[in-house]
């Protein structure tokens, strides 16, 4: 098994597994740093949450655009075809 892990990461450019051992957890470590950080950033400046007065605005425009979209059908008023 450690021969053949050996080669592997031979293959891949490191000396020893020990080298690609060393890579792998400052890589590791970085990515988690990133991640704390992505979540930081998140947390500052993600999406605000909207004011009632504005999500009732954006609801009404909703509206109007499909009420504009929707087709003309005229009243029956009460007459059978």
């Amino acid at each position: 098994m450690k021969v053949r892990l050996s080669h592997i990461v031979k293959e891949y450019g490191y000396p020893n597994v020990e080298a690609f051992y060393k890579a792998f957890h400052k890589a590791e470590t970085a990515y988690g740093d990133y991640q704390d950080s992505l979540k930081n950033w998140k947390q500052r400046y993600g999406e605000k949450p909207q004011s009632l007065h504005d999500r009732l605005k954006s609801k009404k425009q909703d509206i109007r655009e499909r009420e504009l979209t929707r087709p003309y059908s005229p009243p029956n008023r009460g007459r059978s075809r």
